[in-house]
């Protein structure tokens, strides 16, 4: 079984990371995922390992409140909000 990957395609999927909001969507990711591991070390007193694992979503994080809940949304929503406007700006450039 052979998969053929069209290259324009794969260039327009790696093109979405060059522009600015698949840039800006990169960095609310890895700085979210840095305040959440910060928040879980110190306001539910989890050690770096256990909140790592948690990250990953190989441990339940104890008490989720409602500040956790919002940066969780707030990064999920911005990245993906993101990534589709970066998306359509490479789409409408390739047509």
């Amino acid at each position: 079984m052979e998969f053929d990957i069209n290259p324009k395609s794969l260039e327009m999927v790696n093109a979405v990371w060059e522009t600015p909001y698949g840039i800006a969507a990169a960095l609310l990711f890895y700085s979210g995922l840095a305040v959440l591991l910060i928040l879980m070390v110190k306001r539910h007193n989890m050690s770096i390992v256990q909140a790592l694992l948690a990250l990953v979503g190989l441990k339940k994080v104890p008490e989720r409140d409602m500040i956790f809940n919002l940066f969780f949304g707030v990064i999920v929503v911005g990245c993906l909000g993101m990534l589709v406007i970066s998306l359509q700006i490479v789409a409408d450039v390739a047509n």
